[in-house]
């Protein structure tokens, strides 16, 4: 999860490229939607919603084109599967002061010189001196790096963990024979 906006990212990938999954069950509403999807598409070059089969018809008529869509069933056996009914389009929305809104002061600093007291002035300097797309790479290796430890900690243990603990251990990094005894 991160902050996006006023919104909160379920899943966020950075490899290469920049992706957020807005997960929607059968027990949530659309109420909040447009709003979520306008923040992500400020920041992620690729927004996709994933949403139970049943609901594809409704979340068509309330996106975009250019959001993604995957949609999940449940098998006979009570597994579930993703499919991809649509690919997401590259966002012609990324603001790259949205972007730097994201990170917080102190990682604003670690791109420049720490000579400016409030964050304002830090993403100003940014924003003046490098470009869209300078700003774009440099938020998503940032995130890429920020995280890699603790992504590669859930791949490197996925046979151990139970997928309903992925986002747990993500979060606390605790030792897996502490939690499962």
């Amino acid at each position: 999860e991160m902050n996006v906006g006023s919104s909160r990212a379920d899943i966020c990938m950075i490899n290469g490229k920049s992706m957020v999954f807005e997960i929607k069950t059968e027990y949530d509403t659309y109420a909040r939607l447009s709003k979520q999807l306008y923040d992500y598409e400020q920041v992620f070059e690729y927004v996709c919603i994933v949403v139970p089969e049943c609901q594809i018809d409704s979340v068509i008529s309330l996106i975009g084109e250019n959001i993604g869509i995957i949609f999940y069933k449940q098998n006979r056996l009570g597994n579930i599967k993703f499919y991809e009914y649509r690919s997401p389009i590259y966002s012609k929305n990324i603001n790259p002061v949205t972007q730097l809104r994201a990170l917080t002061k102190t990682e604003l600093r670690k791109m420049i010189n720490p000579t400016y007291n409030s964050k304002t002035e830090i993403i100003e300097n940014i924003i003046s001196n490098h470009s869209q797309e300078e700003i774009n790479d440099t938020f998503k290796e940032y995130f890429k790096s920020k995280y890699q430890d603790k992504w590669l900690y859930i791949y490197s243990n996925k046979n151990v963990l139970h997928s309903l603990d992925y986002q747990w251990f993500f979060k606390n990094n605790l030792s897996i024979s502490s939690v499962y005894k």
